[in-house]
């Protein structure tokens, strides 16, 4: 079985109202998506990270704790 090659772990500074930092592992991508989905990722937000509330419009926010 052959494998794509996915990039490393995106680490995103938490800007605006949060605080801290978000580590980003995609987990699907482009066409991959559909229409109305922005990203599919695995998110890890260290302890003392901070992430402000925001509205999604045409889309929705999905978690897996």
């Amino acid at each position: 079985m052959a494998k794509i090659a996915r990039p490393e772990i995106e680490i995103e500074e938490l800007t605006g109202e949060g605080s801290g930092i978000l580590k980003k592992n995609a987990l699907l991508y482009g066409k991959e998506l559909g229409e109305h989905c922005r990203m599919y990722t695995e998110v890890v937000m260290p302890e003392g990270s901070d992430l402000a509330f925001h509205v999604h419009e045409g889309e929705s926010e999905t978690y897996y704790i």
